[in-house]
């Protein structure tokens, strides 16, 4: 069993869109898409949570990134996030038809956003969601998360977040 809620700490910047569904497997979700996941899971499946809390999933979950570590291939996690947002847009546009077929049968959508910025640049520019993204978003009912943190400042000897 693997730790895929942590891998955000080895990273500088990802996206990713997470589907779930509470009707189909995990692996029906990827064979549905036609389109591997990097991460799968399948209702009932446990996982770690932040490497120490055992959770079940109650829906099957279905997960492709940019930008983490093992999808280093894809974009390098140092560039900046629009280089991200694209890459996987442009990957999803591939899959659009069978997307939408999967929200019409009731799965759920979110497009997850994950940003460390440096002290330095933490008054820098945002994340830039533009009309294509939000038009797909809006025809899978899709939610957005963001999370961002500053790293570093006067406090990065201590090993403590901003």
């Amino acid at each position: 069993m693997d730790d895929f809620a942590n891998t955000a700490s080895r990273s500088k910047r990802f996206v990713e869109l997470v589907i779930t569904s509470k009707t189909m497997s995990g692996p029906e979700l990827e064979k549905l898409l036609g389109l591997a996941g990097d991460v799968v899971r399948t209702a009932g499946e446990q996982f770690l949570l932040g490497g120490t809390r055992r959770r079940r999933l109650v829906s099957a979950l279905f997960v492709k990134s940019v930008g983490r570590p093992e999808t280093q291939g894809r974009v390098d996690p140092g560039m900046p996030i629009e280089h991200h947002l694209e890459s996987l847009y442009r990957l999803l546009m591939d899959h659009r038809s069978e997307l939408l077929d999967l929200h019409e049968a009731g799965a759920a959508f979110k497009l997850g956003i994950m940003q460390e910025m440096d002290a330095g640049e933490s008054q820098g520019h945002g994340i830039p969601i533009d009309a294509n993204w939000v038009s797909l978003l809006a025809q899978l009912g899709a939610g957005i998360d963001i999370d961002q943190y500053v790293v570093g400042g006067p406090d990065a000897g201590s090993g403590q977040e901003s």
